[in-house]
């Protein structure tokens, strides 16, 4: 069956970021070098498609890519908030979760989702980076630090004791792209493991995975964990607390 435009330029976005995913392993020059002939295939077939677009409604394109995922959540908030009115716990997390996420923006990533008490961030999209592991790691650093900022200020002014935060980083291949969260959609493993990483780190702790610590070994210090376990992965899961550069 022969596919259709949308389906070839689906494709072959895919096969550049499998070839990105490489870096790592191939070297940026032999990357660089094999992405050419692809890129100006990509660009002759996006222009082909261009006259299209106005004719039909246009459909999200999902692309693989190598990312790293960041996860922040915000401990025992119910419990830590139940004294307060909800309108000042609305209150609170509107200028807190803000503040915590300025450090995401500062090191190449953007927040795709905030939650009631925490947000999800992606680093590798759109624009991937050989150290994006490296930039979330950094980011996760100064996040801990405004959360002890904020602890003692939230204390003061609210009677909020022990405020403190938990961050997970994976990284690996997802799926962008879609309705879900439009242009911010990200699935896949990496999320799901992101997410299950980030509920086992210790309060006022960063956890990463073993898939992001291949990238940044002996940039931080890290110290090795009790493997976790998480649904949909038969094996137990090696994290690692990061300290500190």
């Amino acid at each position: 069956m022969a596919t259709t435009l949308d389906e070839q330029i689906t494709q072959l976005k895919n096969a550049i970021a499998e070839l990105e995913a490489q870096r790592s392993i191939l070297g940026d020059e032999a990357v660089e070098a094999a992405l050419v002939p692809s890129r100006k295939k990509l660009a002759a077939l996006e222009a082909q498609a261009g006259t299209a677009e106005q004719k039909s409604p246009q459909i999200p394109t999902r692309l693989r890519k190598l990312v790293t995922l960041l996860y922040m959540d915000v401990v025992g908030s119910t419990a830590m908030t139940q004294h307060l009115d909800p309108e000042d716990t609305l209150e609170i997390m509107d200028n807190a979760l803000p503040r915590l996420a300025l450090p995401i923006q500062a090191h190449g990533g953007h927040v795709t989702r905030y939650t009631g008490d925490g947000f999800k961030a992606v680093f590798g999209d759109p624009l991937a980076r050989e150290n994006d592991p490296e930039q979330a790691i950094l980011a996760g650093l100064e996040i801990l630090d405004i959360s002890q900022a904020l602890a003692q200020e939230l204390e003061k002014e609210w009677g909020i004791k022990d405020f403190q935060i938990r961050i997970g980083i994976d990284t690996g291949l997802a799926a962008l792209g879609g309705h879900t969260e439009a242009e911010d959609t990200v699935m896949g493993r990496v999320v799901n493991l992101a997410v299950r990483i980030e509920s086992a780190a210790p309060p006022g702790g960063l956890l990463i995975s073993h898939n992001t610590y291949r990238h940044v070994r002996g940039v931080f210090n890290v110290e090795p964990q009790e493997p976790i376990t998480a649904t949909g992965f038969p094996e137990p899961i090696p994290v690692y607390r990061v300290k500190e550069i």
